[in-house]
């Protein structure tokens, strides 16, 4: 569940302090797919959010969608580095029983 829409949605009721710099609050997984834009950069996206009344109150994703991603190339490697990856298991030791 995200709960990010509410957190950025200055409730009053919630008398959260007001930072100095545009702030939001995001999922991990959002962030990855921020830092993989091809189409715009990360910076624009949320300059241009944090500038929208609206949109500044809703989940990061919802902005996210309809841009052009590229794979993480930290990901891709580390996913690489997985037997399974490569789409067989290494030869090892086997039990006869």
């Amino acid at each position: 569940m995200n709960h990010s829409p509410v957190a950025n949605a200055n409730l009053p009721d919630l008398d959260l302090p007001t930072a100095d710099i545009p702030t939001t609050v995001v999922a991990a997984h959002e962030v990855e797919r921020l830092v993989t834009l091809t189409d715009t950069t990360p910076s624009s996206l949320l300059l241009d959010r944090a500038a929208d009344p609206e949109r500044s109150t809703w989940a990061l994703n919802e902005c996210l969608n309809g841009h052009e991603n590229s794979l993480n190339p930290i990901l891709v490697q580390g996913w690489a580095s997985y037997p399974w990856a490569r789409g067989r298991l290494e030869p090892g030791p086997r039990t006869v029983l």
